[in-house]
């Protein structure tokens, strides 16, 4: 009896035992089976969303990283009326990293920035948020007042243009030298700026000076106070005084300048060298007639008289000898090609007859033109042609000056 008590307490422990285990199988069944809709809801304690900066201006950047979400195809990250400031995805290991710009028409406040991770729909990947602070713009710098001058540099007693910019006010500017001389003064334009005359220094000495511009509302430099520089740079070194010209005396020889149109020639007197008329240096007119009534001289084309006179000596001498020869011959003397002495005379006796003569003729010529005259040729207005006549030697220029007259150079009129 015992033993059967026994045996049956041993097999209803068995079967406690197995009960115990099925259960337990049962349940972890149906926590498995229930594991997708309250997965979410399980792990929402450890999804988190953290940025960097954390605070910032209207348009400034910021790097949002999440940890601790499952999943997620798409995630976005938005601002609280749901405008998306950036978006990404997972990163498979539970996290992501994403770029987000602040809107810049935010206005200075804390905001909460949500993350949300999406694997089919709404947040199933998981969900976080961070807050943002909107800082409150700083204050727009006030640029510093500046002051130019030009020109920069110059010499003492000069003057300058001091321009001031960013100035505030200025019931009265002013323009000081090193050591507090005022050098100018004006006022405020009312548009932050002035610009004043100033004179520099007389006795300033080469160097680089600090100019300064002090604008006055109501007291001091509350206006606005600038420097600038200006170098004094040394006075340039006095030349030499040029002499001054000498002043004619009265009565003395007049100084006549220099004619700007071409020069006409002038007489050159009997007795300082060759006869003639000569040209100025430079000119290039006509050579006019000299006191025989010939060329003064060159190449153009004309003979002299003695030369003519030489040619007509020397043929007239041959002609002779050639006479004689034909005279000898015809008496018979026995001499038809050489003639003697005595027709050799003659004929030089004749050939010098001809020489005197000519020359004589050219100082007849000579003598009978009067003393400062020259001969030209003067055009005739009732049949237009040229009559030789002659004129006074200072009277050439102005008939030459008014075109009615040609010098005589070929001895002839034309």
């Amino acid at each position: 009896m015992t033993d059967r008590l026994s045996a049956g307490r041993i097999r209803g422990g068995r079967r406690a035992r197995w009960g115990r285990v099925v259960t337990a199988g049962l349940a972890v069944a149906l926590l498995a089976w229930a594991w997708p809709a309250t997965a979410p809801g399980l792990l929402a304690a450890g999804e988190t969303l953290a940025l960097s900066p954390t605070n910032g201006q209207p348009g400034d950047h910021s790097t949002a990283t999440g940890t601790g979400f499952t999943g997620g195809t798409t995630v976005s990250v938005t601002w609280p009326g749901g405008a998306v400031i950036g978006s990404g995805a997972w990163d498979g290991a539970g996290g992501f990293t994403i770029d987000i710009a602040i809107p810049t028409d935010a206005t200075p406040n804390t905001y909460t920035i949500t993350a949300c991770a999406t694997i089919l729909s709404g947040c199933d990947g998981g969900q976080a948020t961070a807050d943002y602070t909107v800082d409150t713009p700083p204050p727009t710098p006030t640029p510093a007042p500046a002051l130019s001058l030009l020109p920069p540099s110059g010499q003492p007693g000069d003057h300058s243009n001091a321009t001031g910019t960013n100035f505030t006010g200025g019931t009265t500017v002013s323009v000081t030298w090193p050591g507090g001389a005022v050098i100018g003064s004006g006022t405020w334009d009312g548009a932050g700026g002035f610009t004043i005359d100033i004179a520099i220094p007389t006795d300033a000495t080469p160097n680089t000076y600090t100019v300064t511009a002090c604008a006055t509302t109501s007291s001091g430099c509350d206006g606005g106070q600038a420097d600038a520089t200006y170098t004094v740079a040394p006075l340039p070194t006095p030349g030499p005084t040029p002499s001054p010209s000498p002043t004619p005396k009265p009565g003395g020889p007049s100084q006549t300048p220099e004619a700007t149109t071409t020069h006409l020639p002038t007489e050159v007197p009997s007795g300082s060298g060759s006869p003639g008329t000569s040209p100025a240096p430079g000119s290039s007119a006509t050579p006019v007639v000299g006191p025989s009534g010939g060329p003064t001289g060159g190449s153009g084309g004309e003979i002299p008289p003695l030369t003519l006179a030489l040619i007509a000596a020397f043929a007239t001498l041959c002609a002779g000898l050639w006479a004689f020869a034909r005279i000898t011959a015809a008496t018979g003397h026995g001499r038809a090609a050489i003639p003697g002495p005595v027709e050799r005379l003659v004929a030089g006796l004749f050939a010098a007859g001809v020489i005197l003569a000519v020359v004589a003729g050219g100082a007849t010529a000579e003598t009978d033109r009067p003393a400062g005259k020259v001969v030209i040729c003067r055009l005739d207005t009732l049949n237009g042609t040229y009559r030789p006549i002659q004129i006074d030697a200072t009277a050439i220029d102005a008939h030459l000056l008014r075109g009615d007259v040609e010098p005589n150079a070929a001895g002839a009129c034309p």
